[in-house]
């Protein structure tokens, strides 16, 4: 059969339009921009015969949610009846409720403002990371299961984790701390460094804001300055299991628990009641009787007052 110049030119075309053998798809995210925002990556990661693009993300300039899949190998076959799924994302959508705990999440450019090791009660590791792009609900605890392999203070950090909400428990909560949990357990979860960055500036709070969950959680693993118009009081003795205490001012009813989550105050102060601090800076942290201060060093505390 012979065939006219015309007739090859349209089937190559169709053939284009129907068919790509090269293993990667592109799903747009709906945002309306134009630009391909996901990839779906193979579970393989290399290039085989057919595959003439490498299998990482193309460039996502908007804040919208992506998803990538693998499982297959380049066959045509889908080998992994149950494919991975990693979905990129923001930390202020974490907060807004976009995702579903369970769910694996990559969360790109944050940065590490502080650095807990197991060390401090209890024996867990982790660090916190910020959006520094905004000023409320960009904070995010990261728990890591290994202690030598931690990112520093003022790092900027791509993550790849499970999210939860924590503590999972039967016991009545208020509320819970959304986390990401990268650990070796869980084999597609990663964190990478990709440079350094000044730290966001902490927010202003003072205690009531602390006190009242409804007000607090905006601020989860976030930094954040705690003053009062008048030194903070410390009104309870630390606890001798975890170093908590209590600090409140005169006549108020608001109280705030100091965490030792990242450092440890009674490693440079003789801590008693009756002592006072003219403000603290630190990360709030949630834990099950509420949200926290948690200081990372010396230079977070304006002038212990020792009477």
């Amino acid at each position: 059969m012979t065939l006219h110049r015309s007739s090859l030119y349209a089937l190559a075309a169709s053939c284009l339009l129907t068919a790509c053998d090269d293993g990667t798809s592109v799903k747009p995210d709906g945002d309306d921009t134009g630009d391909p925002d996901a990839v779906i990556v193979d579970s393989d990661d290399t290039d085989g015969p057919d595959d003439t693009e490498s299998d990482t993300p193309v460039s996502d300039t908007d804040r919208a949610t992506d998803t990538f899949e693998g499982g297959d190998t380049d066959t045509g076959v889908d080998t992994d009846p149950a494919p991975d799924l990693v979905v990129r994302t923001t930390i202020p959508n974490i907060h807004a409720g976009i995702h579903t705990p369970g769910q694996t999440l990559r969360i790109d450019g944050s940065v590490v403002t502080a650095v807990r090791l197991a060390a401090n009660p209890p024996a867990t590791n982790g660090f916190a990371v910020q959006d520094p792009s905004v000023t409320e609900n960009g904070g995010l605890y990261i728990h890591v299961a290994s202690s030598t392999n931690l990112p520093a203070v003022g790092d900027v950090v791509d993550l790849v984790g499970l999210y939860e909400e924590w503590p999972a428990t039967a016991v009545p909560m208020t509320d819970t701390m959304a986390r990401l949990n990268i650990l070796t357990t869980l084999p597609l979860t990663s964190w990478t460094r990709t440079g350094t960055a000044s730290l966001p500036p902490a927010q202003e709070v003072d205690l009531a804001t602390l006190q009242q969950f409804a007000t607090a959680e905006r601020y989860e693993s976030m930094l954040v300055h705690l003053s009062e118009a008048t030194p903070l009081d410390v009104v309870t003795n630390p606890i001798a299991t975890n170093g908590e205490f209590r600090v409140s001012t005169v006549g108020s009813a608001d109280q705030v628990i100091v965490d030792t989550q990242f450092f440890d105050l009674r490693t440079v102060f003789t801590v008693n009641r009756g002592d006072g601090v003219n403000a603290l800076t630190g990360v709030c942290y949630f834990e099950v009787n509420g949200y926290k201060i948690a200081p990372r060093g010396l230079g977070d505390v304006d002038t212990w007052i020792d009477p």
